[in-house]
């Protein structure tokens, strides 16, 4: 209060457990004089579960914190059915868990050999799983402009699929029935086909290094001197629909920034490098 704010104040009131394992594991299969061989291989698991909420409710539209789910896990109005003569599709009447905003799983597996003491590959791959990224970009061009290809062509999109995207919305009435009578939800509330799996495998760099002639470092007054080319994020596999799914859209927050609204994805780099010791 002596700060002058004596209203809201900004206090713990909550617990969140955080519990998984992490392991690595490095092996050198061949080590001679002239080549040299390791790999390491890691791996980490995470549940992440809001336990206490101090006595208040839950809160949040489709991130929202509470007991017994991840924090901001993704909700949404779950399809109960799909009817695809009648074009009638059943929603819950209240949000439900829809999944992870957290990967609940990451691992890695990257590699170094050496040949003949100075010619070093250097390769990476790593993945996440476990969690799902809001592909708010589809659902604004396909529900909001309507603007997008699934939309418009209606030869791209099965009758199920857009029916689950969409709904059936005649004019001037929402697109989905709830298991309630007489209440109805638009294509806001029920955005369970734009949660989409996350789970991607990356090809995160490779690189190829040159160690120079002892004379030739001499030439540059060093003692050591090498030369690296290099690259980052090669390659990609995931059924993510957007481009990446590897996107943080708001950086300032960790509970909502696996939104995907035209985020810029992760860029490929190459680079090349001249390193000196002296």
């Amino acid at each position: 209060p002596s700060l002058g704010f004596t209203q809201n104040p900004l206090v713990n009131i909550g617990s969140v457990l955080n519990r998984g394992f992490e392991i690595a594991v490095t092996a050198v299969p061949v080590n001679t004089r002239n080549l040299s061989w390791d790999v390491r291989v890691g791996a980490n698991t995470l549940h992440n579960e809001v336990t206490d909420m101090g006595g208040i409710p839950a809160f949040g539209t489709d991130n929202r914190v509470e007991e017994g789910m991840q924090v901001g896990a993704w909700v949404s109005h779950k399809i109960l059915s799909i009817d695809e003569a009648t074009g009638v599709v059943t929603v819950d009447t209240i949000p439900s868990f829809a999944g992870n905003v957290l990967p609940t799983f990451e691992g890695n597996v990257s590699s170094n050999i050496t040949l003949f003491r100075n010619f070093r590959i250097y390769g990476s791959f790593d993945t996440k799983r476990g969690h799902k990224v809001h592909n708010l970009t589809d659902f604004f061009r396909e529900t909001q402009l309507v603007r997008s290809d699934n939309r418009l062509d209606t030869l791209k999109l099965s009758r199920l699929e857009r029916l689950r995207r969409y709904g059936n919305p005649t004019v001037g009435q929402p697109a989905f029935v709830t298991v309630k009578p007489g209440v109805t939800k638009t294509v806001n509330d029920v955005r369970e086909a734009y949660l989409q799996d996350g789970d991607f495998i990356r090809f995160r760099e490779f690189s190829v290094t040159y160690t120079l002639p002892s004379g030739m470092a001499r030439a540059f007054r060093a003692q050591a001197a090498a030369v690296t080319l290099g690259g980052q994020n090669l390659g990609l596999w995931t059924d993510y629909e957007g481009f990446d799914p590897e996107v943080v859209s708001v950086a300032t927050t960790g509970i909502n920034n696996r939104r995907d609204f035209f985020t810029e994805p992760p860029v490929r780099r190459w680079t090349v490098r001249l390193n000196f010791t002296f």
